[in-house]
């Protein structure tokens, strides 16, 4: 399926479980950033710069990574993702079938018991494998955004999805184990962000939880700003799990605020939010398997609740946030 910015927690997952995503994820938040009196002119491309991009689609595979059928995962829940609305569980029903199973033979407890250690490490394979789209849908919504930015823009900058495409190749083939991966990332985001004296694209980023007062210094961006901020300082993985609801209800919460971001017309700034909220665990050292094991579950929740807080029932923001911000720094 495309990446879309009313799915970012989706994508932000994607990126975190990806050689070079959070990179990526750098691009995309300047994008969204970004405002029309901030685009420049790049500078020209180099005569050899198609050769670099064919050898990175050669090294990336425009089809990986693969997406995987939820359906297809034993226990692990009950629609594809992304099936429905327009924030999926990201996994988060796999938890509650297999807690069932656990009590289905309540007179076998230890049998039952190790049949669901054994299902929990194959699921635990699987949903590692995951994805919500592929590198060539990561490419299509970075040249989308900057078309949009090149429109509503004076500056003559046609090329600027170009560039933003090659930064793209680039971020992703940098990490690459290829001899070639380092010559390639550093002529593809040449353009980007070119030595002295030429000047970047897109304006850089600031730190991880001050990034988004370039939106604006709202109230709303000021709250979303400190709570990614929160998340950067923490420095123990075990801080951003705090108790978690049931799936089901967790679930119905998430697509409340979904919805509340889609109404009130904040789409792109929880998009920008939660590619913050992956570069600040990033900073934090959060592997990406304490990600998938409900790291992101529980701090994307937040960030995206954060962002409509102003207009979400006070259940829905103790459910998604309070325990998470009862245990972060700051």
């Amino acid at each position: 399926m495309p990446y879309r910015l009313t799915d970012a927690s989706a994508l932000g997952l994607d990126l975190a479980r990806t050689p070079g995503g959070v990179g990526a994820a750098r691009v995309l938040l300047r994008l969204l950033l970004a405002g029309p009196q901030d685009v420049r002119t790049p500078v020209r491309a180099r005569a050899d710069l198609v050769v670099s991009r064919e050898r990175a689609r050669e090294l990336l595979g425009p089809d990986g990574p693969t997406v995987v059928d939820l359906t297809a995962v034993e226990g692990a829940g009950r629609r594809p993702a992304g099936a429905a609305g327009p924030a999926a569980d990201h996994g988060s029903d796999a938890g509650h079938g297999l807690d069932a199973d656990l009590a289905a033979d309540p007179e076998d407890a230890a049998a039952s018991a190790a049949a669901l250690a054994r299902r929990l490490q194959r699921l635990a394979r699987r949903l590692g494998a995951v994805s919500f789209g592929t590198v060539g849908d990561l490419l299509a919504l970075g040249r989308g955004l900057a078309e949009e930015l090149v429109v509503a823009s004076a500056v003559p900058a046609d090329d600027l999805p170009d560039v933003v495409t090659d930064a793209l190749l680039a971020a992703l083939v940098r990490e690459r184990d290829d001899v070639a991966a380092p010559v390639l990332a550093s002529a593809l985001a040449h353009r980007l962000d070119p030595p002295a004296p030429g000047h970047p694209a897109l304006p850089p980023l600031l730190p991880s939880g001050r990034a988004l007062l370039a939106a604006g210094p709202s109230p709303v961006v000021l709250g979303t700003a400190a709570l990614v901020g929160r998340v950067a300082a923490a420095r123990e993985e075990v801080l951003l799990l705090p108790g978690r609801p049931a799936p089901q209800v967790w679930a119905e919460h998430m697509h409340s605020v979904a919805w509340a971001v889609e109404t009130t017309g904040r789409t792109r700034l929880a998009a920008a939010a939660q590619l913050d909220l992956l570069r600040s665990l990033d900073a934090a050292g959060v592997t990406p398997a304490a990600l998938l094991g409900g790291v992101w579950n529980a701090c994307s929740a937040a960030v995206a609740a954060q962002v409509v807080l102003d207009v979400l029932p006070n259940e829905t923001h103790d459910v998604l946030c309070a325990d998470l911000l009862e245990v972060l720094p700051g």
